[in-house]
């Protein structure tokens, strides 16, 4: 019995010491006060009650105060694009021109981890102010006595504060345009990167591209082979790889078709009426000779490899069809290419935040003459193949930011 009370008071002194902790824990966290995040949220509303007042001195000592005194590596005080703005408004052209200098990738992934100021209005205050009075904004920046470079910088910066954050594309294709002119103006401005990394969003096409496709056609032998075979109706897939103007073909055609007579081999006759295959694997090269936004016309020339065989089904029934057939030997390739897009052209981004990939389907007519050097292997055997195809495919590029 005198165990049991005993446990009981031990276990009574630990739940009350227990709870007593968390009551001084509980008063430790109200009577907290971060100073610091005090500061920097009294010093903004400071800041938005002195721009709402238009006492320009006021919001500039404070603006000094909270960037020099209170922001350090581990608290934020004012957003760059707050400051910015707040230094049009103040005209203090020489503060935006030094932060913009600094404003890198690096600059910006330190800020993020930094504490951020909590959520207020003063962003949203001072941005309607400066839209509804951008011409005023104009006009002081014009009276401020800036060489004519600073001055045009600074009225595309003021576009570019002013602008929402998920622009248009109007609005970007306006800032595109206005960084494009300031560019041919000024091509060694300290500005440049500056524009290129957070005002421009435009991309260029980089020099290589690639595509694939499927196809089927028609293939027409002459001569000799147009008497020992059918005309052949191939399926198969290409890969192709652009650089600048120029096109590397990667095709692989297998043709169906049979034989039309008895052909007397050493190992065992193909007789007449028996299915044969035409492989044509190919590599050939192509130069865009005529561009539109929706045609694309490439001769092309090559080398390929022509092999008429048996089935395998055929070679594994019936003994010595194994070693009979046309194997492969060297074929000459000369064609034209006519590629037409088919679908809208659609962008998609990949793994590098400056680039995008813009890719379209097409339809790819393509013609080629084929001349397979079996003569030089079998004597009195001569001819060549005619091919049209009709192939569906994707072609892509990756676009690298300008």
């Amino acid at each position: 019995m005198n165990r049991h009370i005993c446990f009981l008071f031990i276990l009574t002194a630990i739940c009350v010491n227990t709870y007593g902790q968390f009551d001084s824990l509980k008063n430790e966290i109200l009577r907290y006060d971060d100073t610091t995040t005090s500061t920097i949220k009294k010093g903004r509303k400071l800041i938005l009650e002195s721009f709402l007042k238009n006492d320009k001195p006021k919001v500039q000592q404070l603006l000094t105060y909270l960037t020099t005194r209170v922001e350090n590596e581990d608290y934020l005080t004012l957003y760059p694009i707050e400051k910015g703005m707040l230094n049009y408004w103040l005209g203090q052209y020489n503060d935006i021109d030094s932060d913009v200098q600094k404003y890198t990738d690096d600059y910006f992934n330190n800020n993020n981890k930094k504490l951020r100021p909590e959520p207020d209005l003063l962003f949203e205050k001072v941005k309607t102010f400066l839209k509804e009075h951008k011409s005023e904004q104009i006009t002081q920046i014009e009276d401020a006595r800036l060489s004519e470079e600073e001055e045009r910088f600074m009225k595309i910066n003021l576009t570019f504060f002013l602008s929402d954050y998920k622009r248009t594309a109007p609005l970007q294709d306006t800032l595109n345009n206005l960084t494009t002119s300031f560019f041919a103006a000024y091509p060694d401005s300290r500005y440049e990167r500056y524009l290129r990394e957070q005002v421009r969003w435009a991309f260029r096409p980089t020099r290589m591209g690639y595509g694939f496709e499927f196809f089927s056609g028609y293939g027409i032998f002459t001569k000799t082979l147009s008497n020992q075979f059918q005309n052949n109706i191939p399926i198969g897939v290409a890969f192709e790889f652009t650089y600048k103007q120029w096109g590397l073909y990667l095709r692989d055609y297998i043709g169906f078709s049979s034989t039309k007579e008895d052909l007397p081999f050493s190992a065992a006759t193909w007789a007449k009426g028996k299915q044969a295959r035409v492989y044509l694997p190919e590599l050939s090269v192509g130069y865009v000779c005529t561009k539109s936004d929706r045609l694309k016309v490439v001769p092309f020339l090559g080398i390929s490899s022509t092999d008429i065989t048996p089935t395998s089904k055929d070679q594994s029934d019936y003994t010595g069809y194994s070693d009979i057939g046309w194997q492969f030997t060297t074929t000459y390739t000369v064609g034209i290419n006519f590629d037409i897009r088919i679908s809208k052209i659609t962008t998609m981004p990949i793994l590098r935040r400056d680039r995008i990939e813009k890719s379209y389907r097409f339809l790819k007519i393509r013609y080629a003459y084929n001349a397979p050097q079996f003569q030089n292997k079998y004597a009195g055997l001569d001819g060549s193949m005619h091919y049209i195809t009709i192939g569906f495919g994707m072609f892509g590029r990756v676009y690298k930011r300008d």
